[in-house]
């Protein structure tokens, strides 16, 4: 016990250094504040109808009205039943046990520090390489703006690594052990790029060391690596299989699909964008600039994230009379059409890796090499379409996922882990290596004379203007000529701020990659002891890194409160009602906005009065018996009003008045036709890019049900919304998905619907009857009730989504939809009076939850034959 007790103090002493970082810089959460995280008020918006469902009712829903007119709800919440797998309970535990996004960074460093052990790296010098690793800018970033399953997903990957390092080393129970547990919960983190991107360096790391190993003739070991990995990898996808059959089988309806249309919203051809996946130009759209890499080593090579400019000290630079509007120009001056601030390793760390390349040897080197530069290049997108299309045309999946800049994660995981294995030679090996020292000098010399090169010569090898904000400063100069030499001053003194901006980085990169240079070029020659080079890099490199990332992410106050937290209930509930929301909740509930053959209201007013307060009521009592005893918050009460309005009601809006197809803030409190989401049914996006990405075809907006038109100027009622379902006079048959979502333009979609072709064994007789009404009565996310009366058979279109998953009875007895008006739901109904309901509740749901039980099954048995023989290893002191 007392050996145990000593050799996990190092250990313990690690945690205890993480943790007091982890305390310093993300304070705030320890004092009961939260981030204020744009991507994650979006996630609140989309989730809202399906977490309040749930809450109210106890039921979980695999659908939502509140996005894009509906859609499935795998990837937008955790609201869903996918109640097998077993690696949820361990990321929700570790959630609760320490406060977000602090518990992520210490993921972060700590799965990075076990795989640094792994790799048998000195323990203090492991420290220091998790320090790098877990404050790398972009993995920063993402915490703050809300990217929270990217930084899971990264914050596992070295678990995963450290695994099939223990199979490389003939630890096989441990390795498939850890390896299977990592597994499992970087797929429940849900996001499959990161998971994906990482895979590839997997692969590249297994081909490197089979090369080793076949030179070895180690045929059985590699054998034995390759099956306990393919093992590890079944365990994890089969735990997270619920989720990720779902998901799979969603996809094949969404825009990471191949489209059925070759012409684009003009009519021209669109062969050349198209791919079996996403469009070439939406993969693509968020590119790496060439230039801009070099953030890798000078934070504002670009300058930083997209804001005003508020440097005085450069402004001071400028012409007094141009400095007030020239702070009022972007600070980012890069390719993409915005940013959120660079991925930045640390200028010491960028030294390191380079002077690597020229010390360390073994497949280790090749592989994060190779990883490194494979990933960069990739994540320049557009800007290098040869390799960007040879990915996209000839790897499997790679067409799937958009923003290739997400790729850079992977050099981020690259570049410390390769300068750590240079430190850790280092000390082992100085004395064989003094006669290597001029190679030292030219690597690192190389590197520091290039920063210099930056800072003498910037505008010789640096644009400061990207090509947008070039051309349109040099159209305005051609349209006012009267003014074309003041506009050029303009450009001569915006270019002098920022170069003031980026040599002041280039300063400090200077500063920090010179101080790691002498270090080990002192270690090297004049050989001190080594805790004193692991220590001093330790503090260099968090020093630098720890002040740029507090650019993006900080607790700095003003007028007293935090710029970038805020207190809990105000996270948990981040919108309130505007003007406009107050106006449609009055307008539907007043009886006086009817439209289509109903009111969108399934119950009056008072009763809906009264189930509002039973929800109140009942959320009072939940949050007593958690102990809340302060009031609720207007917010808090808002989403509990429209939450209960939203479950008795059926309507729409179109708010034009924020970005449509990038907002989810009416999805809070509304069904929405807009919303945001990576991940959208295809269909319904290319309806948007043909009728709403210029002129908005009223038609269109109709059929979807837009009941409320919501602009700058206020709320519309618009009385030519169809409303929930209708019947028509006409069918009108199109050959292909071409012709169908074309004929939407001169479409009446009151009288007639388009129909393809293939559904015409689906839709039966039908004869005109101006006395029929159908009309929706009741509403669940996953539910929908309507009554019909007719003397004669009829065509029902209903305005709700089409997609597999849904099946639909009249009277109880199955019958069979059809998708019409390219994205909606028709029915043929017979005569008489009857009931018809849709519900959501597909068989792949049942199917991945046996399947992730049986997984997590695997990985208990996985786990208990680990912890028993790493038990047995410590009693035998092995």
């Amino acid at each position: 016990m007392k050996n145990l007790l000593k050799s996990s103090l190092p250990h313990l002493a690690a945690i205890g250094i993480f943790a007091v970082v982890m305390f310093v810089y993300f304070l705030p959460a320890f004092q009961g504040y939260r981030l204020v995280q744009s991507d994650l008020k979006t996630a609140q918006g989309a989730a809202q109808e399906a977490k309040f469902y749930e809450e109210t009712t106890g039921d979980f829903t695999a659908w939502t009205n509140s996005m894009f007119s509906g859609m499935p709800a795998f990837q937008i919440s955790n609201y869903t039943d996918f109640d097998g797998n077993l690696a949820g309970y361990v990321v929700r535990f570790w959630n609760l046990l320490i406060p977000q996004p602090a518990g992520i960074w210490l993921m972060y460093a700590l799965s990075f520090y076990v795989l640094l052990l792994a790799l048998k790296i000195r323990q203090p010098l492991a420290v220091v390489g998790s320090l790098a690793f877990a404050f790398s800018s972009y993995f920063i970033i993402i915490l703050e703006v809300g990217h929270i399953t990217k930084a899971l997903a990264v914050s596992y990957v070295p678990f995963l690594f450290a695994g099939f390092v223990w199979l490389l080393d003939k630890k096989y129970v441990r390795g498939l052990w850890v390896m299977a547990l990592a597994f499992a919960v970087e797929l429940y983190s849900n996001h499959v790029q990161i998971t994906y991107y990482f895979g590839i360096l997997l692969l590249i790391f297994g081909i490197a060391y089979a090369f080793k190993a076949g030179k070895e003739h180690a045929w059985i070991h590699l054998s034995k690596v390759a099956g306990l990995s393919v093992l590890a990898a079944i365990i994890g996808i089969m735990c997270n299989f619920s989720a990720l059959y779902n998901t799979y089988e969603y996809s094949k309806e969404t825009t990471r699909s191949q489209s059925e249309l070759t012409i684009a919203p003009e009519g021209s051809s669109a062969s050349q964008n198209k791919t079996t996946g996403l469009d070439k130009d939406y993969i693509t759209a968020w590119s790496y600039g060439i230039q801009e890499s070099f953030t890798l080593i000078v934070p504002n090579a670009k300058g930083g994230a997209t804001g005003m400019i508020g440097d005085q000290k450069a402004l001071d630079k400028a012409d007094p009379q141009f400095r007030t509007p020239l702070s009022q120009q972007n600070h980012y001056w890069g390719d993409q059409s915005f940013t959120e601030g660079p991925v930045y390793l640390g200028a010491g760390i960028a030294l390191l890796f380079v002077v690597a390349l020229f010390f360390v040897e073994g497949y280790l080197k090749w592989t994060f090499f190779v990883g490194f530069v494979l990933s960069l290049a990739l994540s320049w997108g557009k800007n290098f379409m040869p390799l960007t299309d040879f990915f996209i045309d000839h790897v499997p999946g790679y067409n799937k996922f958009r923003a290739v800049t997400i790729i850079m994660v992977v050099l981020e995981f690259c570049a410390p882990l390769l300068a750590v294995l240079f430190v850790n030679e280092l000390i082992a090996k100085r004395e064989d290596w003094l006669a290597k020292k001029n190679w030292l000098l030219y690597s690192g010399g190389g590197v520091l004379g290039l920063l210099l090169l930056f800072y003498v010569i910037p505008d010789s090898l640096f644009d400061f203007f990207n090509g947008q904000e070039a051309d349109a400063l040099n159209k305005q100069a051609q349209d006012n000529p009267e003014m074309a030499a003041t506009i050029q001053q303009f450009i001569e003194n915006l270019k002098t701020v920022r170069i003031a901006i980026f040599k002041e980085d280039v300063i400090r990169s200077i500063f920090f990659a010179g101080a790691t240079f002498a270090l080990i070029y002192f270690y090297l020659t004049k050989g001190f002891k080594a805790i004193y080079l692991i220590v001093a890099l330790g503090l260099i490199t968090t020093l630098d890194l720890f002040t740029v990332n507090r650019r993006y992410l900080n607790g700095d106050k003003q007028n007293g409160r935090f710029v970038q937290w805020e207190e809990k209930k105000e996270n948990q509930f981040p919108f309130l009602p505007t003007a406009f929301d107050e106006e449609i909740y009055r307008l539907e509930t007043s009886g006086l906005a009817i439209n289509g053959n109903a009111n969108t209201l399934f119950v009056p007013a008072a009763e809906l009065q009264k189930r509002t307060e039973q929800n109140l009521q009942s959320r009072k009592e939940r949050r007593l018996a958690r102990g809340i005893l302060e009031p609720m918050s207007d917010a808090e009460q808002a989403a509990v009003k429209y939450g209960t309005l939203n479950l008795h009601s059926n309507y729409r809006v179109l708010n034009l008045s924020v970005s449509t197809f990038n907002d989810a803030s009416t999805s809070y409190f509304h069904k929405s036709l807009g919303g945001y989401h990576g991940a959208k049914l295809k269909r319904y996006q290319e309806l948007i890019d043909f009728y709403f990405a210029g002129s908005i075809q009223p038609n269109v907006v109709n059929m979807l049900n837009a009941k409320y038109i919501v602009t700058q100027q206020g709320v519309q009622f618009n009385g030519q919304a169809l409303g929930n379902a209708w019947f028509v006079k006409e069918v009108q048959w199109v050959k292909d998905a071409n012709e169908e979502i074309l004929a939407l333009k001169a479409l009446d979609p009151k009288s007639k619907v388009i129909v393809d072709n293939r559904f015409k064994a689906v839709l039966g007789q039908y004869a005109p009857d101006s006395s029929a009404t159908i009309s929706q009565v009741s509403y669940a996310p996953n539910k929908l009730v309507y009554r019909s009366n007719c003397s004669q058979p009829q065509v029902a279109v209903f305005s709700e989504i089409y997609s597999p998953g849904w099946s639909v009875t009249i009277d109880g007895k199955p019958a069979e939809a059809f998708r019409c008006d390219y994205v909606l739901r028709g029915l043929s109904v017979p005569a008489g009076e009857h009931s018809i309901e849709f519900v959501y509740r597909p068989s792949t749901i049942e199917t991945g939850n046996r399947g992730s039980m049986a997984g997590s099954v695997m990985l208990i048995l996985v786990t208990l034959v680990g912890l028993w023989t790493e038990r047995k290893k410590l009693v035998s002191g092995n």
